[in-house]
């Protein structure tokens, strides 16, 4: 009994579980659209994955960095959070609330990004 209430305990706070950037909850931005990219993470032994980076308007403390900490997604605790690719990525993003609107391929230093255009899905509240 006593583990199973350790367990709880433990396992509580992980399924309250929401995601920020810029240290913003995703649910309390006030923003009707986003704009993501995600950009590769150095082979690290667990094979190759993705960063995932949010633009919905926030300032940005530094200019032309190809890597601002201001759009980076990361969990409740401050972790930056790892995806295996882009499309892991938007059916994130879809399944947290938001439909693509667009896809946009941009070229930068000789290679190229793609950003996804999203748009928060309104849900009607009842009376």
């Amino acid at each position: 009994m006593k583990t199973a209430l350790i367990f709880l305990l433990f396992a509580l706070p992980s399924l309250s579980f929401s995601q920020m950037v810029n240290n913003v909850p995703l649910k309390d931005i006030d923003a009707e659209y986003v704009e993501f990219y995600a950009l590769g993470k150095p082979f690290d032994g667990r094979g190759p994955k993705v960063y995932l980076y949010v633009n919905y308007g926030q300032e940005r403390s530094r200019l032309l960095l190809r890597r601002p900490e201001e759009f980076v997604m990361k969990d409740d605790y401050g972790i930056e959070m790892l995806f295996n690719t882009e499309i892991d990525c938007l059916n994130f993003m879809v399944k947290i609330g938001y439909e693509l609107v667009s896809r946009i391929e941009r070229i930068s230093d000789g290679s190229s990004i793609s950003f996804f255009l999203m748009k928060k899905i309104k849900v009607e509240k009842k009376n």
